[in-house]
């Protein structure tokens, strides 16, 4: 009888622990994914804010000249 309940609560063990393995393996997963999209997202922000300080670059060159020449 004994044997039996440990037989039993081993099994029980054992399908808890497929379960948590399980959940840990498609939270993985999911992460990873948003991870992904993250670094994606970060990746075009990055060229947005590369294209703004060239464009404030342009600006400020542009403005430096105007003011050498004497226009206002």
């Amino acid at each position: 009888m004994q044997k039996h309940l440990r037989l039993q609560d081993a099994k029980q063990v054992e399908a808890k622990a497929a379960r948590i393995k399980e959940w840990v393996t498609n939270k993985l997963r999911e992460l990873e994914q948003q991870n992904q999209l993250l670094r994606e997202q970060n990746d075009r922000c990055n060229q947005q804010l590369e294209l703004l300080r060239n464009h404030i670059a342009a600006q400020g060159s542009r403005n430096c000249t105007v003011s050498i020449l004497g226009i206002s």
